[in-house]
């Protein structure tokens, strides 16, 4: 089955949430460590990583798993950037992200949704990555 949320969906929602006078560029291409990045927000796939048998669904006899997607961001930022604050607290809450006009959340269908985060520190650049974990029922 597929993911709920595609990677275009969160590319879409960060340049909805994220002030165009920013000038943060977006990309949906995702550098390997090796790669010299540019200042902006890179966006991975969602990639299913984990598909257990869910309790319910094994005591029941029926076919239910729980279903985790990943999906990575990093923002690379310079030091001193007067916006990293307010992108910080932008993709920290794509957890609960609902685009306007819309009422429905950006991971809705997920029943649980968890992310972490880690900062990376280089000579004149500071690296911001996120994973989100993001749990889902599946039927067969």
């Amino acid at each position: 089955m597929a993911t709920l949320v595609t990677q275009q969906q969160v590319v879409s929602a960060l340049l909805k949430a994220i002030p165009r006078a920013y000038k943060i560029e977006i990309f949906s291409d995702f550098p390997s460590d090796q790669d010299i990045v540019r200042y902006g927000i890179y966006v991975s796939s969602v990639y299913p990583t984990e598909r257990t048998p869910y309790q319910l669904g094994t005591t029941a006899g029926g076919s239910v798993y729980t279903v985790t997607d990943q999906i990575d961001i990093i923002y690379v930022s310079y030091q001193d950037d007067q916006n990293m604050q307010q992108v910080n607290n932008i993709i920290c809450g794509l957890v609960d992200y609902t685009q306007p006009p819309a009422t429905v959340q950006l991971f809705d269908g997920y029943h649980e949704r968890d992310y972490s985060q880690t900062v990376s520190y280089g000579p004149q650049s500071e690296k911001f990555s996120w994973t989100y974990q993001l749990k889902r029922l599946e039927f067969q």
